[in-house]
């Protein structure tokens, strides 16, 4: 009310129109007569809360004269924009316009939430998706519209949007507050008097209604329409949602939800209400081409197919996509032309796992002519997104930090690492602070701060970093918790110990043996990460990468290893060997690692002839090395293994005939076989292995399924 009494001064004293001159004059006195009153008397306690219901009331009936003085145009004077009136402060109106420029609104989601707010049967619409496809960028975008914001677009219902962003108003730090914010807000935009005895309630839930449905009567009904906008509702594991979303709302009041597909807990609540389902949906391909010409970016035709084939339209991938081009100063067309097309060629983006987007920001980080620091800014960012290996870290650090990438280094690691902290409950194992206290993300400083800690010796610092990833031995493997170790671990391993450089290779040697001589809880650990750094060994370097490792392997060899690292070493080079393979490496690659790992395996059978586990090892890499033979054009050589692999097979299985694990070995082979020859022989073999177990009920479920299935087709 001051607001626009101060709003109104300057009419009042300069240009007062000639008809209701009186009554207008007498009635700006009147109502600011009625403030000075109030403000005046304010600090005095005796009969304070009398005097401020006077003034309050006096002000309120005089104010609605004024707006009743057609002649005067009264909105015409004084028109607040929704957003202030809202009480949408400017933290939060930054946050909602962050987007505005570059935003491309989903005209079929957009219109479908118009024609759901003009709908009176339903009051509750739950908009899902998957991380990543825009959920707040739409919330962001509605929020603005809703409040006439967004001058190219009009409405024909005068909205009012109140948003809520789960994810990230820190202000807002538990449930409880929630509706004394509202309350706030909406005492502020539209002045209704709460009854006296809900003045000092603290029933807050009781308190919002009251003023919602005191509103909703007074000052929208019929006029306007009211919306509760809330996003990411998932992002609240503990919210009560009775607190957020009630059958008591008044009926013409609408509420929207943006949600994470499979929130039970949400469908189960509203089996009671009125609602509506929405998908917002990834970029269409002609969408994506849209996104990048509407923000003056314009690529080939393929490369825009490219993009879109290797993200899946995925909305939070094409935008990191276009932040990386965007750092070229607006000149792409050398990025994409040389380089673009063959690192897209390498990118896979899913909801479930964020990791590609830091392989491809490294492929591509020699070609980004930017600042260094905002080129270190925007990798640590990805590698946040990498290690945290969790879509709601993942969705909350873009949508807050990417459009950070000018900020300074700190301020970035600060807030990035404030927003996984309250998202990942074991991010402190990949957090440290430095000496000033000072957050630091893990992957660029850990090494550092190793060798500081450890000074002493080489061997010290093994010790540490040993140490530190040992604590990931509770994290069951393959869960999203399993973080930095799986993920980048041996590429970690190869960067960190070529920083010795001309002693690298003795860094990695020690390195290898011990991981190597660890007991096996501890070992598991380990296994991918050595496969990581072999494997980064082979992929990444141009200078003699053979040569390199075939030492680092004849000098692991001649060290004397254990029988369980022998073992961990033999696995380790099968493991290589199939994954050079799987990328296309030329065979001699594959072979060269196959036959060591046999080398060893046979070694220790000979060691311990009674183990039938390293019998089976030993055949089955016997016979993966034979088709690795054959596709080299060693037929001869590939036929001895197979048959010597089928052989030893045989053998386990005549010796331990109800041992399942022989069994399945063998049946494996046969099935094989079958598939490449297409021979009836091989199949028949395979189902009369399998026939005793499959008889007695002994097959596990993925085998019955294959062996019922492989029946019919011989049957056939």
């Amino acid at each position: 009310i001051f607001r626009i009494l101060y709003s109104l001064r300057k009419f009042v004293i300069e240009n007062c129109p000639d008809e209701n001159i009186e009554e207008y004059y007498a009635n700006y006195i009147y109502a600011a007569m009625s403030f000075s009153f109030f403000f005046l008397k304010f600090t005095s306690e005796n009969g304070m809360e009398i005097k401020r219901h006077f003034a309050l009331k006096a002000a309120f009936v005089h104010r609605r004269t004024l707006e009743s003085l057609s002649n005067l145009k009264f909105f015409t004077l004084f028109r607040m924009r929704k957003v202030d009136r809202l009480s949408i402060d400017d933290s939060l109106l930054s946050f909602l316009e962050e987007e505005k420029d570059t935003y491309l609104p989903p005209e079929d989601e957009i219109e479908a939430i118009l024609d759901f707010l003009k709908k009176k049967e339903k009051q509750f619409l739950i908009l899902e998706g998957v991380p990543g496809v825009g959920k707040t960028s739409l919330s962001k975008y509605m929020s603005l519209f809703l409040n006439a914001e967004i001058p190219e677009k009009s409405l024909e219902v005068d909205t009012f949007c109140l948003p809520f962003f789960f994810g990230s108003d820190k202000n807002l730090c538990n449930e409880r507050e929630i509706y004394p914010v509202f309350s706030r807000k909406l005492l502020e935009a539209f002045p209704v008097r709460l009854p006296e005895e809900l003045e000092n309630s603290l029933d807050e839930s009781k308190k919002f209604f009251k003023i919602l449905n005191l509103v909703y009567h007074e000052h929208l009904k019929d006029k306007s329409q009211l919306i509760f906008w809330f996003d990411a509702i998932n992002e609240y594991e503990g919210l009560e949602l009775k607190n957020v979303i009630s059958n008591i709302y008044p009926s013409d009041v609408r509420l929207v939800v943006s949600t994470r597909p499979g929130n039970e807990k949400l469908r189960k609540f509203l089996k009671s209400t009125k609602h509506e389902y929405m998908e917002i949906k990834h970029f269409s391909e002609t969408e994506l081409i849209h996104f990048f010409e509407r923000n003056e970016m314009n690529l080939e035709e393929d490369v825009y197919r490219l993009i879109f084939q290797r993200t899946g339209g995925l909305q939070v991938a094409v935008k990191v996509i276009y932040e990386m081009l965007l750092e070229e100063e607006g000149k792409p067309a050398k990025l994409h032309k040389e380089t673009l097309k063959e690192d897209l060629q390498n990118l896979h983006v899913s909801e479930d796992d964020y990791s590609g987007l830091y392989e491809f920001y490294l492929k591509i980080n020699e070609n980004i002519r930017a600042k260094s620091g905002e080129k270190d800014i925007a990798k640590r960012l990805l590698l946040t997104l990498s290690l945290a290996h969790s879509p709601l870290s993942i969705e909350q650090l873009y949508r807050i930090n990417l459009h950070s990438l000018k900020a300074k280094l700190s301020e970035f690691e600060e807030d990035a690492l404030d927003e996984l902290r309250s998202e990942l409950q074991k991010i402190s194992e990949i957090v440290l602070k430095d000496e000033s206290g000072r957050y630091r993300l893990f992957h660029p400083t850990f090494e550092e701060f190793l060798r500081e800690k450890y000074k002493q010796s080489l061997e010290k610092v093994i010790e540490g970093f040993c140490a530190y990833l040992l604590s990931y031995a509770d994290y069951p493997e393959g869960t999203k918790d399993f973080l930095y170790c799986i993920q980048f671990g041996g590429v970690h391993l190869y960067e960190w110990a070529e920083k010795y450089g001309e002693r690298y290779k003795e860094a990695l040697h020690t390195l290898f043996l011990s991981v190597l001589n660890l007991e096996e809880e501890q070992h598991k650990i380990w296994k991918k990460m050595l496969g990581e750094s072999g494997y980064f060994i082979v992929l990444h370097r141009n200078w003699k990468e053979e040569f390199i490792f075939k030492n680092l392997l004849s000098s692991l060899k001649t060290r004397g290893l254990s029988s369980q690292a022998k073992y961990q070493f033999a696995e380790l080079l099968g493991s290589m060997g199939k994954r050079v393979e799987d990328f296309g490496f030329k065979s001699s690659w594959s072979l060269f690692y196959f036959e060591d790992s046999l080398n060893i395996r046979k070694e220790l059978i000979a060691l311990e002839p009674d183990r039938t586990d390293f019998k089976r090892d030993y055949a089955s890499s016997l016979f993966f090395l034979s088709f690795l033979l054959y596709e080299a054009g060693e037929n001869e050589k590939g036929t001895i293994k197979t048959e010597e692999a089928l052989m030893i097979a045989e053998s386990l299985l005549q010796k331990e005939p109800e041992h399942i694990k022989s069994a399945i070995l063998l049946f494996g082979f046969y099935v094989r076989l079958f598939s490449l020859s297409k021979e009836n022989e091989f199949l028949s073999k395979a189902l009369q292995t399998l026939q005793p177990f499959y008889e007695a009920e002994r097959l596990p479920q993925e085998f019955l399924e294959l062996y019922e299935t492989l029946k019919k087709e011989l049957e056939t």
